[in-house]
């Protein structure tokens, strides 16, 4: 049981390790941080620029791998960045947690009341258009991709 439940927490350890990479490579290549600088009078000189957006780890001047390396050091001691703004990005993480733990909370205990309210009304009608029609609803919502923008 302690092998399962250790090669389980292996698999998620690179579950995590990989989405963090392709999340931080996605953001990386399609966000623009020099835009912000774009469209002020009188314009920044490109070095203040530069330099700034070295400081917050965002230059695109800066190869990505460069600066994935950087950012994942600090991840891993807590600090996970700057925001374009200059605030922490940590301390923004903990301003959102409780909400984001509230509606984790909420969603779970509506789901498993949902869950089980349903499996209970297709084990009464078994075979019947009521558990087709409730098997074909779990599975479109078991199968459908989070589309909202924020903690999926």
């Amino acid at each position: 049981m302690l092998r399962f439940l250790l090669r389980r927490l292996a698999n998620y350890l690179v579950l995590v390790l990989l989405a963090t990479c392709i999340g931080y490579f996605l953001a990386a290549t399609s966000l623009h941080p020099r835009a912000n600088f774009e469209g002020r009078n009188p314009p920044p000189p490109e070095a203040s620029v530069d330099r700034q957006l070295n400081e917050l780890n965002l230059n695109d001047k800066t190869p990505v791998v460069d600066r994935f390396a950087r950012w994942l050091g600090g991840a891993v001691h807590g600090d996970f960045g700057r925001t374009v703004s200059g605030g922490s990005v940590t301390a923004e993480m903990r301003r959102r947690l409780g909400v984001t733990l509230r509606l984790l909370l909420l969603a779970t205990v509506i789901g498993g009341l949902a869950g089980v309210l349903l499996g209970a009304v297709s084990a009464v009608r078994q075979y019947r258009l009521t558990d087709y029609a409730a098997t074909l609803a779990s599975f479109a919502i078991l199968s459908t991709p989070c589309s909202c923008s924020q903690s999926c």
